[in-house]
């Protein structure tokens, strides 16, 4: 592979934020598999207004309401493509015209866990990427953030 296509790889392949957690993963795994906790911790999320009977096994959804405040958000809905409990799960995710796929990989680390959280747009946005790196890599490097003090306290940051 030559210096251009590896470039090109870097800057489309999935924006990646990485850390520890403080639990167990089947306690960040319950997080993660229940949709009603993401306005706790994920950026963005401002309702979730129905889930899926069965979620988060693949073909199952939740529908939810996404912006920056509660009073501007778009409602669309997500669907769970892949679920290992306790380390991986695998969504198709929509808010309006914008589609990605979110993947969150939950290893044990001592008394903890250890957090990959890959984002890749999919659709129109897809050859945006390498424009959007900085802004996903923030908005989760700040859900990372708040889901670690949600496991840790239970507050929401």
């Amino acid at each position: 592979m030559n210096p251009l296509q590896r470039a090109t790889e870097r800057l489309t392949s999935p924006v990646e934020v990485r850390g520890p957690l403080p639990a167990p993963p089947e306690a960040v795994w319950a997080v993660l598999a229940d949709p009603r906790t993401y306005p706790d911790w994920l950026v963005g999320a401002q309702h979730i207004r129905a889930v899926d009977d069965g979620f988060p096994a693949p073909g199952t959804r939740f529908h939810h309401s996404v912006g920056p405040v509660e009073e501007a958000t778009i409602d669309d809905v997500s669907e769970s493509i892949a679920a290992e409990p306790p380390h991986r799960l695998l969504l198709d995710v929509h808010v309006g015209r914008t589609e990605g796929l979110v993947e969150l990989l939950v290893q044990p680390q001592g008394d903890g866990s250890f957090l990959t959280f890959r984002e890749k747009p999919r659709g129109h946005l897809s050859v945006a990427t390498p424009a959007l790196r900085p802004a996903l890599f923030a908005r989760n490097a700040v859900s990372l953030r708040r889901l670690r003090a949600y496991l840790g306290d239970g507050s929401r940051p």
